[in-house]
């Protein structure tokens, strides 16, 4: 099991694939911090506290002055001159991104093997299904903790260097923000790790998994402009609400309340991949 471990982590950052989901993801960081706002792949549009402030008379003063900007340089003035807010817990807030990039890391490490026959040549070895599938999933955790943990501390001291301290926030509580986003990132990763096993076909995996968060969160919001619903279905339930109210000071409960949605995923995802993969024939 150790060696398919060693095996695919040497594959995948021998390869292109993985450096052009990291440059991908500096490139995100580079303009979040440059633009001073976090950039969302998706649907949903956050509203932060510390941002807008409560939509104070202040705030609404620094928003027109903004609109009235003639340049993103500009901005970068205006924003620098008369705000203060901690950005780096904005952008991390955006960390749904995270899971466009792992799309790729899954494809290359799962259904790859499962669409060239090398997942049978593995098989027909000494090492069983049970073992294989482990292995599979260890190296995709691995690989997703990495890119984030890399993703969070570039956006932290990139932010720190571009647009100074009063733009940051404490790097221990920033630490801390990072550490909860954990659990969720897990659990997001175990969806794709569920979908690759369940597919196991490179076309079919990118075309559900690619639309799957932005078509969920039109459901999502459908659904509660029909039925009338509250909106807590959304901060509760939906990956990109809970990874940015995760950024924004939660409360205990919010955090357990994450943790055990994301324990939830985990387990249920896997044992969907696990039992597909346990009853199919491998080509």
């Amino acid at each position: 099991m150790l060696n398919i471990i060693k095996s695919d982590l040497y594959r995948i950052f021998r390869g292109k694939g993985i450096y052009i989901a990291i440059i991908l993801m500096f490139i995100i960081i580079g303009v979040s911090v440059f633009l001073m706002s976090p950039g969302y792949i998706g649907t949903t549009v956050m509203i932060d506290e510390d941002t807008n402030q409560g939509m104070t008379p202040e705030y609404l003063e620094l928003m027109e002055k903004v609109s009235k900007a003639n340049n993103i340089l500009d901005i970068r003035e205006i924003m620098k001159e008369h705000a203060e807010f901690d950005l780096d817990k904005q952008i991390i807030g955006a960390n749904t991104n995270l899971y466009y990039l792992f799309i790729v890391v899954v494809f290359i490490v799962i259904c790859v093997d499962l669409s060239d026959s090398t997942a049978k040549n593995t098989l027909s070895s000494a090492i069983s299904r049970e073992k294989y599938y482990i292995a599979k999933v260890c190296t995709v955790m691995i690989i997703g903790v990495f890119m984030t943990l890399l993703n969070n501390y570039g956006i932290y001291f990139l932010n720190i260097i571009f647009n100074g301290k009063s733009f940051s926030s404490d790097f221990i509580e920033f630490t801390k923000y990072t550490i909860i986003q954990i659990p969720i990132i897990l659990g997001m990763l175990s969806i794709l790790i569920g979908i690759a096993f369940i597919t196991k076909k490179k076309a079919l995996f990118n075309g559900l998994t690619i639309p799957l968060l932005m078509i969920i969160q039109l459901i999502l919001q459908g659904a509660i402009t029909i039925f009338h619903l509250e909106q807590t279905i959304m901060t509760d339930w939906e990956l990109q609400y809970m990874i940015s109210n995760l950024a924004n000071n939660p409360s205990t409960e919010y955090i357990i309340k994450a943790s055990l949605l994301a324990i939830f995923y985990v387990i249920i995802f896997n044992l969907l991949g696990y039992y597909s993969f346990k009853k199919s024939e491998i080509k």
